[in-house]
């Protein structure tokens, strides 16, 4: 499903909290929903992914499962206390973003598992 209702900054509502306002459809569709799948197409903006936040802080209250990929990885690099210890959520990175997210929660080069690639 591809939620109609997400903004990006130039539409935001004259709200004191445009992201929990746009939230709110969503997440009270959570109930009727299996799994969310957050990411592909969400682009970076700021109220986008303040709105996300939203969603996956209310989808884990839910216990509703989470796969996060693309911009929703990006978002897990700044803010990785929205998933962290929650078992309900698939992170699905490439290597560019699974060095980011380990970069993000303080992981080393020499922490990282080897892959048996050169470098």
């Amino acid at each position: 499903m591809v939620h109609p209702i997400m903004r990006e900054t130039t539409s935001t509502p004259s709200t004191p909290s445009p992201a929990a306002e746009l939230a709110s459809p969503i997440i009270s569709m959570l109930g009727n929903l299996h799994a969310v799948v957050i990411g592909p197409g969400l682009g970076r903006d700021k109220l986008m992914q303040a709105t996300v936040a939203e969603v996956i802080k209310a989808a884990r209250e839910k216990n509703v499962p989470l796969v996060l990929d693309a911009d929703a990885l990006w978002l897990l690099q700044e803010r990785p206390e929205l998933v962290k210890g929650y078992k309900e959520c698939v992170l699905t990175p490439n290597v560019i973003e699974f060095g980011r997210l380990a970069k993000s929660v303080g992981l080393g080069d020499d922490e990282l598992p080897d892959t048996g690639e050169a470098g």
